[in-house]
């Protein structure tokens, strides 16, 4: 038998003034549902959205998303290419939270 956890509320008068991500995982999670791995990225950028939405819905001050290393380049051209036009999307939505 599962259980359910009570949702709590969070306690939004004690945030943090920083939080980091470690973005790893989007094309295994992709293969894992026999996707293309480049929906996987997708999908990581679309998660990182959502937390920069709800972050700026409840005052979080930073966030830093740690979202490419030094291996990645060892990846194809496309996915490279592909990779960095998302982060671009990114660049451009930080217009709208930053302050």
């Amino acid at each position: 038998m599962f259980f359910r956890k009570k949702k709590r509320k969070a306690d939004l008068t004690n945030l943090p003034k920083h939080i980091a991500f470690i973005c790893d995982g989007n094309r295994r999670w992709a293969r894992s549902k026999g996707l293309p791995t480049l929906l996987g990225h997708k999908e990581g950028v679309e998660a990182i959205k959502r937390v920069i939405r709800r972050a700026s819905e409840i005052g979080l001050e930073n966030l830093t998303f740690f979202c490419f290393s030094t291996e990645n380049f060892d990846r194809s051209k496309e996915e490279v290419d592909y990779l960095f036009n998302l982060f671009r999307e990114l660049k451009n939505m930080k217009d709208n939270f930053i302050k």
